[in-house]
């Protein structure tokens, strides 16, 4: 969980969000004149438009684990996005089809966000120099992080490192380090799997395929994964 929110105040409300590198947050929410104050975290995800169409797609979900998820993840979602319409927010921050939460999507929550963890992350080095440099006579310079880094840091777990000032000779060491953790990208989301019944020549391409869900699919089948 990042430690790095942003703080929005409209009259007598304060908002505040806890961002995570996926569509998990912490949310602070104080209404001053009512004396109210809620504290909660959760997954935002899509609410479908009506129940049947919730019904019909927790229907299709493997287990009761997947259908938990989303039932939390709905009600937390109607939460937040109602919070943002007390405050009289920009839509940017609320969730819809065209505004998803969910890493690595385009969308106008998720450029909040990044520029948050950006501006965060700057402002914090830009303190920590002026800090260090009141008692150091090193000479401290800007780390200028590229695309790339910015890319790495804001889909990855990262661990950055900054070594400033540092006398190497007759010139001053002046660099930094992100460590990436790339397990996570052994992950294979569940809507990126699809199946296909085999027999004793091999897979059957007829151009059908199905999700783990389907009732065209028989469990008692032989199957073959297919990735896309």
């Amino acid at each position: 969980m990042f430690t790095i929110q942003s703080n929005i105040q409209t009259g007598d409300n304060i908002l505040e969000i806890n961002y995570s590198l996926d569509n998990y947050v912490a949310v602070y929410y104080n209404n001053k004149k009512d004396k109210e104050y809620l504290s909660r975290a959760g997954y935002l995800e899509v609410i479908p438009k009506s129940e049947n169409e919730r019904n019909a797609f927790k229907e299709s979900l493997a287990d009761d684990d997947a259908r938990d998820y989303y039932d939390k993840a709905w009600e937390f979602t109607e939460w937040f996005n109602k919070t943002i319409e007390e405050m009289k927010l920009e839509d940017k921050l609320k969730i819809a089809e065209t505004n998803l939460a969910l890493q690595g999507e385009a969308s106008e929550f998720n450029s909040e966000k990044y520029d948050i963890i950006k501006d965060t992350i700057i402002n914090n080095l830009i303190q920590a120099m002026d800090n260090y440099s009141k008692h150091s006579a090193g000479d401290f310079r800007m780390p200028e992080l590229t695309g790339e880094d910015w890319d790495l840091i804001l889909n990855n777990p990262c661990f950055m490192a900054f070594m400033q000032g540092i006398p190497v000779g007759t010139t001053t060491y002046n660099d930094y380090a992100i460590v990436s953790s790339s397990e996570n990208k052994e992950m294979v989301n569940e809507n990126s799997i699809y199946y296909i019944n085999i027999d004793e020549n091999g897979p059957i391409t007829n151009g059908s395929y199905h999700r783990i869900w389907c009732m065209h699919l028989n469990a008692k089948d032989d199957m073959h994964i297919v990735r896309n």
